[in-house]
């Protein structure tokens, strides 16, 4: 039941969205102004990354985002801990083949992240808009 819930609260939010950018391996940057952007894979059980990301990057192998999150918490990202509080800037890191999510990151857990997994340099965190 609980992963029918999960799958029509996406459904309603892709439904609604205002546009979507492709992401590979089922991801998709849901683009809803910017308080609500997030990135969301169409896969059952699968986690993204929850509302607000301001910036991302991605390739074939990784999506890596920049996010502040809501000042208020949302049900459906409750069991999130952001141990910084709310009002602090936090990184993610996807790997898209295994579908491992990593985060909320500071910056230099975010770096070691990086280089633990061989994220390539060039691949940078850009605006979403």
């Amino acid at each position: 039941m609980k992963a029918q819930s999960i799958i029509v609260a996406i459904w309603l939010l892709v439904g609604c969205s205002d546009a979507t950018k492709e992401l590979g391996s089922g991801y998709f940057l849901s683009i809803e102004g910017e308080s609500a952007n997030a990135i969301f894979n169409r896969g059952p059980d699968v986690d993204g990354i929850p509302p607000s990301v301001l910036r991302y990057g991605y390739n074939s192998k990784f999506i890596i985002a920049e996010q502040r999150p809501s000042r208020f918490n949302d049900v459906m990202y409750d069991a999130i801990d952001y141990s910084d509080g709310r009002e602090a800037m936090y990184y993610w890191v996807i790997l898209k083949e295994s579908k491992t999510v990593f985060g909320p990151l500071n910056k230099d857990e975010f770096q070691q992240l990086r280089e633990k997994y061989k994220v390539p340099t060039d691949l940078e965190l850009k605006n979403v808009y």
